[in-house]
């Protein structure tokens, strides 16, 4: 397989495998990942094709007549962030292109069962959208790019320019257990892309900010260590 359409992520190569990766696992429990184009969630409703990369990343394919979804999802090694050292990391991005007019996509990231003993709640800042529990000895945080960060690939071309005067404040929203991002609307063959990151340590104090640093990680960062774009 060669890095062609009709894949929203290129790479160079793949094997197709009958193992699919929803779930993001953590100690304490899990973070399921949804996703839906107007309404109907297609991570329920369409039969995926997933596919395994040389880097052990993996990349998971939904399509229907709203558009065609895919997942990349890739656990990362190693710091992210300089001084940030945590003890496992989980990357999960979305990319999704429409294939007739007016699909907005909606996706989210949350616990399947908040952990009882978990507390904790919003860690917002630079860019980031948040929430940071504790739970026993572990910390985990969760984060995606916020609405200004958002507005900026808007900027940049790397989302639909009409989107800089769309999002708002209320395009990321937390929830008790997670994180949903609901985009506006696209039109046929416009793509776009939410990214899900996933940190966890036993911090060495209660000021010790690295999982919180290393969900601030972008999706280049994320995409050229799996030898994928």
């Amino acid at each position: 397989m060669t890095a062609a359409d009709p894949f929203l992520f290129k790479f160079s190569a793949a094997i197709l495998t009958e193992e699919l990766y929803y779930d993001v696992d953590v100690p304490y429990g899990a973070f399921a990942l949804k996703a839906s184009t107007n309404d109907i969630e297609l991570t329920r409703d369409v039969d995926p094709t997933s596919y395994r990369l040389p880097s052990g990343a993996s990349v998971t394919v939904w399509q229907n007549t709203n558009g065609r979804l895919e997942l990349f999802r890739s656990s990362v090694t190693g710091q992210l962030y300089e001084g940030a050292y945590v003890d496992g990391c989980e990357a999960a991005i979305w990319r999704f292109q429409a294939l007739r007019d007016d699909i907005s996509l909606k996706s989210q990231c949350t616990w399947t069962s908040l952990p009882d003993k978990a507390d904790g709640g919003p860690d917002a800042g630079q860019n980031l959208d948040a929430l940071t529990w504790d739970i026993g000895s572990t910390r985990v945080s969760l984060g995606t790019e916020d609405d200004e960060c958002l507005k900026e690939f808007a900027r940049q071309g790397r989302l639909p320019a009409r989107w800089e005067s769309l999002i708002s404040s209320d395009t990321v929203r937390y929830r008790t257990d997670g994180l949903q991002v609901v985009l506006p609307e696209l039109e046929f063959g416009e793509e776009c892309e939410i990214i899900f990151l996933v940190a966890w340590n036993i911090p060495p104090n209660d000021d010790d900010a690295s999982t919180w640093a290393s969900v601030k990680t972008g999706a280049t960062v994320i995409l050229e260590r799996a030898g994928c774009r």
